[in-house]
């Protein structure tokens, strides 16, 4: 009896080890609405998902030429090339880059590498809200962008990506705004612009005490069935130097 018992008692210590073999992806992090929570709420963490997880593999570096160009990338673990901080993520099947420069990388899905994208944003500058000419960063850059006349956001949430604290917020142009006023954030070479029709989902990390941006940039129509794609980029998007 005692030699039976012994084999029941590891039998199911097997079954449970072996059980979870089916299914170990780590629950996706936003489910329901994409649109960030109100202003006040608990801190939001934005971790490594199914797809994003780096396992510690070949990881590929973005050979993207300086001036920009249109290049399909393979699903797979990546780092910047010249992006600084450089950045480290994964992506799946049917991403491309469109620029990896100092200030300024461009990550999209589709034909458009201005819709659909995920850009990293180390920012220089904005753009006057009235003249138009880019001046120097302000001190409170999501007080600014907040506050800034030509937009329209939702209520800042403060989040977590892996071990970045930040905030995060939806931005629009307002209605009847011109589109030359949609030009907002400096980076080096590049402007980042929101245009009519348009709605973004911006993080506005801390780095080192200086702003870093991870922006989603789509049509509004499109803008939550596009969510989970940039969820599969910043859940493993880490930044290093």
């Amino acid at each position: 009896m005692r030699i039976l018992a012994a084999l029941l008692f590891c039998a199911a210590l097997l079954a449970a080890a072996c059980g979870g073999d089916d299914d170990t992806s780590p629950t996706p992090v936003a489910s329901g609405s994409p649109s960030p929570t109100a202003a006040g709420s608990a801190t939001e963490t934005v971790g490594p998902t199914a797809t994003a997880t780096r396992t510690g593999g070949i990881e590929g570096v973005l050979d993207v030429p300086a001036g920009g160009g249109e290049v399909a990338l393979a699903a797979g673990a990546y780092r910047t090339a010249r992006f600084q901080p450089e950045a480290h993520f994964s992506l799946e099947d049917g991403w491309s880059a469109a620029f990896d420069t100092e200030r300024f990388v461009d990550l999209y899905r589709g034909e458009d590498p201005a819709e659909n994208c995920v850009c990293l944003i180390s920012p220089d500058g904005v753009f006057d809200t009235e003249s138009g000419a880019k001046t120097d960063l302000p001190t409170d850059l999501v007080t600014w962008l907040t506050t800034n006349p030509n937009l329209t956001t939702s209520n800042p949430s403060s989040l977590q990506v892996n071990g970045l604290a930040g905030r995060q917020m939806d931005v629009e142009l307002k209605a009847g705004v011109a589109a030359a006023k949609g030009t907002y954030i400096a980076a080096g070479d590049q402007s980042f612009v929101v245009k009519p029709g348009e709605k973004q989902h911006l993080i506005v990390l801390d780095y080192r005490g200086k702003p870093l941006i991870i922006a989603q940039r789509t049509p509004a129509a499109e803008y939550g069935a596009y969510f989970p794609f940039v969820e599969s980029v910043v859940g493993g998007l880490t930044f290093a130097g």
